[in-house]
């Protein structure tokens, strides 16, 4: 029924859409009804995250159009990972490449060092990463390429399907036919009114059921899947990337010379207060004359730290 609503919406005049649809965005009526449309496809069986070590170890056998077939396999498994605080591992490759070359042609851009330390967060499954480190490495020698995250590993206990998350969390569990999700996506940084809350309802009530049937005994019993691209992993063994805990939200331990961090600090996942304290955390993880390049895959600021305040140097769009 919530696919057929859905359908009907679809086929209104754009002009009638653009209009309504802000009035609904708060209600979180139109999330809603996405979720649902959608539901059937996005928790189909061949999207288990628990598939992931065997596409990985597929991945590293093959070569040619057979491994873009996998990678693609990966990339729709990861889209369907959705963690704890609502985030979903999804990216792909070249993402922020145009942004990226865009800022880095430019003079007035240009870090006083031959060789910089650099954060790319959140580095995802670090597809992304590798495009920004090529861009990078054509103009600077890169002495340390730093993939921050909060979560770079999940727990698969295959004997019951259950896939958990770092801290025993459970994320997905698994059936016959197929698995579902325990967290939803991050949605937005506004609160849904009553209404949406209980749309919602049988999907809470779902989760905190399984959360109780599937609680983790111990990860360390379970199968480890590093949440990176198999590219990435090689990288990360032969010390061309490195990785960290790192939750922007919280005082960051180091200092860099170029902070990259796409896709994470917008007004449609996090509210305004939270988003500035963000800015401020990455901010204080500068050096002086450091870098700060912000946004999403159309729209971006840079930023310089300058007398140790963060100077706004230029902004195409919002986010």
């Amino acid at each position: 029924m919530y696919a057929h609503l859905l359908k009907l919406w679809k086929q209104f005049p754009v002009s009638v859409q653009e209009r309504v649809y802000p009035s609904l965005k708060s209600t979180g009526i139109p999330y809603f009804l996405s979720y649902i449309a959608g539901y059937e496809k996005n928790h189909r069986l061949s999207n288990f995250a628990g598939n992931l070590l065997h596409v990985k170890e597929e991945y590293l056998r093959r070569s040619g159009n057979e491994r873009k077939v996998l990678s693609d396999q990966f990339n729709a498994i990861v889209d369907g990972l959705v963690l704890k605080n609502g985030v979903k591992k999804t990216t792909y490759s070249m993402r922020h490449r145009r942004i990226l070359s865009e800022v880095l042609g430019e003079k007035k851009f240009r870090i006083k060092k031959e060789e910089l330390r650099v954060l790319d967060v959140p580095s995802s499954v670090g597809t992304s990463s590798l495009d920004n480190y090529e861009i990078l490495s054509k103009d600077y020698k890169i002495g340390s390429y730093v993939l921050g995250d909060l979560y770079f590993k999940i727990y698969y206990d295959a004997e019951r399907g259950c896939v958990y998350d770092e801290d025993g969390n459970l994320l997905q569990k698994k059936f016959k036919k197929r698995f579902i999700d325990i967290y939803r996506p991050l949605t937005s940084g506004e609160s849904y009114n009553i209404l949406a809350h209980c749309l919602l309802l049988p999907f809470n009530l779902m989760s905190w059921y399984f959360k109780k049937k599937y609680g983790c005994a111990d990860t360390n019993l379970y199968h480890p899947i590093m949440l990176l691209h198999p590219d990435v992993e090689q990288r990360l063994k032969d010390g061309t990337f490195d990785i960290r805990k790192i939750d922007v939200f919280e005082n960051i331990n180091e200092q860099f010379d170029m902070i990259i961090s796409f896709n994470l600090l917008q007004k449609n996942y996090f509210p305004e207060k939270l988003i500035r304290r963000g800015i401020e955390n990455l901010t204080n993880a500068l050096n002086e004359g450091g870098l700060l390049i912000i946004g999403n895959t159309v729209s971006f600021s840079v930023s310089m730290k300058t007398k140790g305040e963060l100077v706004l140097m230029e902004k195409k769009g919002d986010f």
